[in-house]
Formats: C-alpha cells, sequence, structure tokens
C-alpha cells in the first residue's frame, strides 16, 4: 500500500516539477476564473434596432463578411421595431467588422444580461441563431 502511494507522490511531483500547497493551486483556480469573466458583455454580445425590416434585408445582401456567430431577430409588436442580436462567436475581428456596418443603419441598443431573455419573453421571434444568412438569401 505503502509502495502505490509513494509511486502517486512520485508521478504527480514529476508531472508539476514541484510540490504546490491546495491553497495555492485553488486561489490560482480564482484567479484564472476571475480573468474569463472580465470581459465585458458588451464585447460579447451586440444588439441593433432597425425601422424596417427591408433595410436590414438590403444590408445583409450587401455586406460582405466572414462572420459565423450566433444572431437572431425579433419583432416588437409595440413599436414595429426589428431587434438583430449578435454573439461574437469565434472570430472577434469579423464580428467587429459586422457590427460597424450594422451601426451605420442601425440603432445600437443597450445590453445586460437579461437582454435575450427578455426579448424572448416580450417579442415575437422572427429567425432564430442564423438571422443574417436566412436574410441574405431573400
Amino acid at each position: 500500500m505503502e509502495e502505490a502511494e509513494d509511486n502517486e507522490t512520485k508521478d504527480s511531483s514529476e508531472s508539476s516539477g514541484e510540490f504546490v500547497p491546495l491553497k495555492d493551486t485553488l486561489q490560482g483556480n480564482r484567479r484564472n476564473a476571475k480573468k474569463k469573466e472580465a470581459e465585458p458583455l458588451a464585447n460579447r454580445i451586440k444588439v441593433f434596432s432597425f425601422d424596417s425590416l427591408n433595410t436590414l434585408i438590403t444590408l445583409t445582401s450587401q455586406i460582405d463578411c466572414d462572420y459565423r456567430g450566433k444572431n437572431s431577430l425579433w419583432k416588437d409588436p409595440a413599436t414595429k421595431r426589428y431587434f438583430l442580436l449578435l454573439h461574437r462567436g469565434k472570430g472577434k475581428n469579423a464580428f467587429r467588422l459586422m457590427c460597424s456596418a450594422l451601426a451605420e443603419y442601425a440603432k445600437e441598443e443597450n445590453v445586460t444580461y437579461a437582454t435575450q431573455a427578455y426579448y424572448n419573453e416580450h417579442f415575437r421571434l422572427i429567425l432564430k441563431d442564423n438571422a443574417l444568412t436566412k436574410l441574405a438569401d431573400i
């Protein structure tokens, strides 16, 4: 039994190079978790609103961008405005380019952690997850 414990100790110390106290390991994980959460929501999700669906359709057919993030379209029945929510996805540069193009023709809306839930509850979902692609095909 002691031999098995010694082998486990050797394996863990050989892989890391030196002993790290549990307290230090846990604090390191907390620091890494904070770094991951540090990016503001506004850098990962954007919402643009449009007066007309035709404006958005025309825009999507003219934009040449490699943006591949999730994006959905809602309509507010009270104001008759269309809301396009974009998730950054993996391509930061393509997301930035798409947002820049949309900002010229639409109003950028404030985003919170509850924006999408609010839209789902109060607005009518028109296109889910790949709205830009579907609109560009029209």
